[in-house]
């Protein structure tokens, strides 16, 4: 795929930015305002909204997208849980 046969819509563009956004925002939560695990969850969670708006994606197809991410991490959660 190239760039002139694909070209980047707005709301891809919109969400890049707020990609870039979140983690920039994620460094300076976690080293200058003590963020933890539930900070860093809402930060990834809004990402997440506001990428399906900017997607145009309605509520269903929000719903599956973000339980099929949730279960491609389950492995790898699992794993940390039990080494702990």
């Amino acid at each position: 795929l190239s760039l002139e046969d694909n070209p980047f819509s707005l709301g891809q563009k919109i969400i890049v930015l707020a990609f870039v956004a979140a983690i920039v925002l994620l460094v300076i939560g976690t080293l200058k305002l003590g963020w933890w695990y539930g900070e860093i969850c809402g930060l990834f969670f809004g990402l997440g909204i506001i990428a399906a708006i900017c997607g145009r994606m309605n509520l269903t197809q929000f719903g599956e997208a973000f339980a099929k991410g949730m279960a491609d991490i389950t492995t790898g959660a699992l794993v940390v849980g039990i080494a702990r």
